[in-house]
């Protein structure tokens, strides 16, 4: 019967040790649990923390988005004055524009010349080829109001080349000439209203005359002259004022537009050219636009800044223009004189 008992007691308390080891082993686990659960609460609640931080600063910032804009809808427009040099390429005008704003400012210039003098003299001509005949002659010129030091106000003019007012190789001048503007307006001057610019050693005898081609030529060492518009009507009052000059000249490489009437390309009406500015030589620009005899004396336009910056003019070989030169404005009557 005792060894019953004792070994009773000793199955029992054999199984009641492994279930109180089973027992802790099973609260420690709990508690790893637990505070694995709690540490990961604690994650998560930061985590939403700073996601609620992010949207409230992004509620914020769209809030302030909006009172800004309504703010901008709200607040009246700002009108800006343009008063800075408009940049060389910002006129944004084709081609065709520029040359419909220029348009009414050329004019068609033909003018009649006898060439006078002593027998012995007309003989001379002759025997050096010159045809001593009267001719008629046309060319090109610009409508421009210009100040000058002998009128108090500006007089409105006929710019061209001075060559355009010259016949018989240089040794004639206008007896009367007829000056057409764009729509038929028409306009007559005689001798008396026609003026050259002269320089230095212009008025010398014999001071601007080279033999080419074994005829002798009369060249000026500037080629511009105008005729004076001694009553001028409203109608070419109102454009001699319009054209606008360059304040900054084209460099090597920029396009220009040369505009004039014909001699070349059409038989009627305004004949434009275009090319760039190839060099410089003295008081000209060297372009590889086409000037010929129709359009020596136009305009020569600085297509990036749509304004006028020279005379198309002309270089010499034998009795023939060609093309390539435009003298400066500032060397003729357009500057003042």
């Amino acid at each position: 019967m005792l060894i019953t008992i004792i070994g009773s007691v000793l199955v029992l308390g054999g199984g009641g040790y492994f279930g109180i080891k089973q027992y802790q082993g099973y609260r420690i686990k709990k508690a790893e649990k637990e505070k694995l659960a709690n540490e990961n609460k604690k994650i998560d609640d930061e985590r939403q923390s700073k996601l609620q931080e992010i949207l409230d600063s992004q509620s914020k910032e769209l809030e302030k988005q909006k009172l800004e804009i309504n703010a901008l809808k709200n607040k009246p427009p700002i009108i800006i004055k343009n008063t800075e040099k408009i940049p060389t390429d910002s006129t944004g005008l084709s081609r065709a524009d520029i040359i419909a704003q220029w348009t009414s400012n050329i004019a068609y210039i033909e003018c009649t010349f006898i060439l006078t003098g002593s027998d012995s003299f007309l003989s001379k001509m002759r025997a050096w080829g010159i045809d001593t005949r009267p001719v008629t002659l046309g060319g090109s010129g610009f409508v421009r109001a210009i100040q000058t030091k002998y009128s108090p106000s500006p007089i409105v003019t006929i710019i061209t080349n001075r060559h355009v007012l010259n016949a018989h190789n240089g040794f004639s001048y206008p007896n009367s000439c007829e000056v057409t503007l764009p729509d038929n307006h028409k306009y007559t001057f005689g001798a008396e209203d026609v003026y050259y610019q002269t320089v230095k050693g212009d008025d010398d005898p014999g001071s601007g005359i080279e033999f080419i081609d074994g005829q002798p030529f009369s060249i000026p060492k500037t080629d511009a002259g105008f005729l004076w518009v001694k009553n001028p009507d409203q109608y070419i009052q109102s454009i001699a004022t319009k054209p606008k000059l360059c304040d900054a000249f084209p460099r090597i490489g920029d396009d220009i537009i040369v505009l004039g009437y014909p001699g070349i390309g059409a038989t009627i009406g305004i004949t434009a050219t275009e090319g760039i500015v190839s060099g410089m030589e003295n008081d000209f620009f060297v372009t590889s636009a086409k000037v010929e005899h129709g359009n020596s004396g136009g305009v020569a336009l600085y297509k990036d800044q749509n304004c006028y910056f020279g005379i198309p003019t002309f270089t010499r070989t034998g009795a023939v223009e060609s093309l390539a030169r435009i003298l400066n404005y500032k060397k003729t009557f357009v500057g003042g004189y």
